[in-house]
């Protein structure tokens, strides 16, 4: 996105925010920061061992490889499989809030990394295949939660949004090909849509469901917010 667009899409956000509701000032959202916060430590601390490590289902994909003007598939099976490193999920930026009516709205930056995998697995091409390892790490990731609460009682917290917003510096290395080292640029390939698959699986899904029945448990500080 170039300069011009990138600055009309900021002004277009925060007009549409100023439209919806009025935004808080920085007390308010030290307030929002340290309900975040506790909010990540409770779930991690509850219910981290449940996504960290995580175990990955086996799974597989397959491949092609031209020989004589003809396609050959072959295939990669892949078990055992772990992930590590979702305990550090944090806030990352100040929180921001606004308010509108009777809903106070959150808006929260999260991210965690680095995160691990590993798979052992199998490769499969002209009923020939050795065992192999796959293992993968990411620097880092970038979420935005959106929730509410009402404004008066800082009760009745509802998520309204959690997705991915960016993932960064993804390495992937195998080993064991041997003799089918050719194969190892689709492999890397296929193993890195399949780990980005299985984390938003477990980020939007999963933690997601954590956050989402923690809500409800939590009480956002709003004393002080109606004179700000």
């Amino acid at each position: 996105m170039d300069i011009v667009r990138r600055t009309f899409f900021i002004l277009t956000v925060l007009a549409s925010a100023h439209a919806a509701g009025i935004f808080l000032n920085d007390e308010a959202n030290e307030k929002g920061n340290a309900y975040i916060d506790k909010l990540l430590r409770d779930i991690i601390d509850v219910r981290g061992d449940e996504f960290d490590p995580y175990t990955l289902g086996e799974s597989g994909f397959g491949f092609y490889k031209k020989l004589l003007f003809v396609n050959i598939s072959g295939e990669v099976k892949l078990h055992k499989g772990h992930m590590r490193g979702l305990r550090t999920l944090h806030r990352t930026d100040d929180s921001h809030l606004t308010k509108n009516n009777e809903k106070l709205y959150i808006r929260a930056y999260l991210g965690a990394g680095a995160l691990d995998f590993e798979y052992e697995g199998s490769v499969k091409f002209l009923n020939y295949g050795p065992g192999i390892t796959v293992q993968g790490h990411l620097a880092y990731i970038e979420i935005i939660m959106d929730f509410s609460v009402n404004a008066n009682t800082g009760k009745d917290g509802d998520l309204l949004e959690f997705f991915i917003d960016d993932i960064r510096g993804m390495d992937v290395w195998v080993s064991g090909l041997g003799p089918l080292n050719w194969a190892l640029n689709p492999i890397i390939r296929g193993a890195k849509s399949l780990f980005k698959t299985y984390l938003t699986g477990v980020l939007e899904n999963k933690i997601q469901t954590y956050i989402q029945e923690r809500l409800p448990n939590f009480q956002f500080p709003v004393e002080g917010l109606h004179s700000i």
